[in-house]
């Protein structure tokens, strides 16, 4: 309909066009359609980037995944992910394959839209929303160097914070498979960008839940619970800061 109503403004019929010896012409730029279809284009280009990743590294995923369902189910299925150095780098490398399709899903359902977004093109919402996620796993790989034990031969803080790449790829793999069922059914845009919240939400809750287990393994509740604050709580409270502040 919005097409049908552009191409009428863009070429009129010959009475509506010239009335009273005055030709009307259209006031809509014609250069809409054309910054409009550039910015589409950054996104489906990104998009055929990410298919050919996650098509590259579908052995990967089809050989990690029974690892992957085990950490849900029980926390110290992490210890025998971390144990195997095989398991261990392919769920890396899939996570790595993962973050422009995560982006991608954050941007394409603006499940990330702080003030300073709106009213920008396609292209620069999916630039910021790199940025703002480059920003993050930065602190928290800064946070998580810093805040390292003394003792280096103590593996629960590196699994713990490992164990994230796992969730990463499991919440990724939902968003996906979720969201495209809501596009295929034609469900509404502000619904499906509710499911995908509470969806994200939760199982990033359960994420840490099994991380505090982790280190509850190894360490005291308090200390823990202090490396989960500078780990996880910390670096995501500015997230959330940065999008209801901004």
């Amino acid at each position: 309909m919005q097409q049908d109503s552009l191409t009428y403004n863009l070429v009129m019929p010959v009475d509506s066009a010239f009335t009273q010896s005055t030709l009307v012409l259209p006031t809509q730029p014609v250069t809409e359609p054309l910054a409009q279809g550039n910015q589409s284009l950054a996104f489906e280009i990104l998009a055929c980037i990410s298919l050919f990743t996650i098509l590259l590294s579908l052995r990967k995923i089809v050989n990690v995944y029974p690892s992957l369902i085990a950490c849900v189910l029980r926390w110290k299925e992490s210890v025998n992910l971390e144990a195997s150095v095989k398991l261990s780098r392919d769920r890396n490398a899939i996570a790595l394959a993962l973050v422009i399709p995560f982006c991608l899903i954050v941007e394409h359902f603006n499940l990330f839209s702080p003030s300073y977004m709106d009213g920008r093109g396609e292209s620069m919402r999916i630039l910021i929303v790199i940025g703002t996620f480059a920003l993050y796993g930065a602190l928290k790989l800064t946070t998580a160097f810093f805040c390292r034990p003394k003792k280096q031969s103590d593996k629960s803080y590196v699994i713990g914070c490992k164990s994230m790449f796992t969730y990463f790829i499991l919440i990724t793999l939902l968003l996906l498979c979720v969201g495209g069922v809501c596009e295929f059914i034609s469900v509404r845009d502000s619904l499906t960008k509710e499911i995908l919240l509470w969806l994200t939400g939760a199982s990033y809750l359960f994420a840490i839940f099994r991380e505090f287990q982790i280190f509850v393994s190894s360490y005291s509740v308090f200390t823990a619970f202090l490396y989960l604050c500078a780990l996880e709580l910390m670096p995501t409270g500015i997230l959330l800061a940065t999008h209801l502040i901004f």
